[in-house]
């Protein structure tokens, strides 16, 4: 309701709420495809993405953003999981995940982790749930679905949400990179930590036995070990 009369056109419009036993709530019907999951997204498709992106971060007002309750899976709530799941993990087979793991606990510990802790610099309403195929491309017009988990979040923790997300693996880090000075002024210690702490989220989930082992590829897991790994520094980065 907040984007029908601040960004019309970015979202669907909630037309009809049932509650019952179960809830349903009926929303528009809106044009568009998904990108195909793997593959990289063109310089044009990323300009169009960070538009998107900068009308529904803008959208709405400070004091609007106070009242709101904190996206699912907010920053500080991350940071909680991924300490609580490192805690839970004592018996991990494959040694580059082990190696990672480790570097991963070290991290937690660091100054650099406690940034993430403090009050959010730059409040945004955040969709919640960065996964690219929750956008629809239609023409040069992008749609944003899927707003279930969408609340009070940080411009930082976003953009670091939207990078580090599984399904944005099939474009180059150098293209989100570039991405990522579209919003320069975000780009500072939080979102530097976020990335981190969000590529240690993905590795802990895809780990055998983390709900997102089977559904992604074999070999996943030790891929986003070395990810983690590289941007914690311990590993050279051989990104392309």
């Amino acid at each position: 309701n907040l984007l029908r009369e601040r960004a019309p056109g970015l979202a669907p419009v909630p037309l009809d709420f049932v509650d019952g036993t179960p809830c349903v709530l009926t929303m528009s019907r809106l044009p568009g495809h998904q990108h195909p999951r793997g593959q990289p997204l063109s310089v044009r498709q990323l300009d169009r993405l960070g538009e998107a992106f900068e009308r529904l971060w803008s959208a709405v007002p400070p004091e609007t953003l106070e009242a709101l309750p904190p996206r699912i899976n907010s920053l500080q709530e991350a940071l909680s999981t991924v300490r609580g799941l490192c805690e839970q993990l004592t018996d991990v087979a494959d040694p580059t995940s082990r190696y990672a793991l480790a570097a991963l606990e070290l991290w937690l510990e660091s100054g650099e982790a406690d940034v993430l802790a403090a009050r959010c610099p730059d409040p945004v309403l955040g969709r919640g749930d960065q996964n690219l195929d929750n956008v629809l491309w239609h023409r040069d017009v992008l749609h944003l679905i899927d707003f279930e988990d969408a609340g009070l979040s940080c411009r930082s923790y976003e953009l670091a949400d939207l990078t580090e997300h599984i399904a944005s693996r099939g474009t180059p880090d150098r293209a989100w990179m570039w991405f990522a000075t579209r919003h320069r002024d975000s780009c500072g210690p939080v979102f530097t930590a976020a990335r981190k702490l969000l590529a240690g989220f993905w590795f802990l989930l895809l780990l055998p036995g983390a709900p997102g082992h089977e559904r992604n590829p074999p070999g996943t897991a030790v891929n986003q070990a070395h990810r983690l790994l590289r941007l914690l520094r311990v590993e050279p980065d051989t990104d392309p």
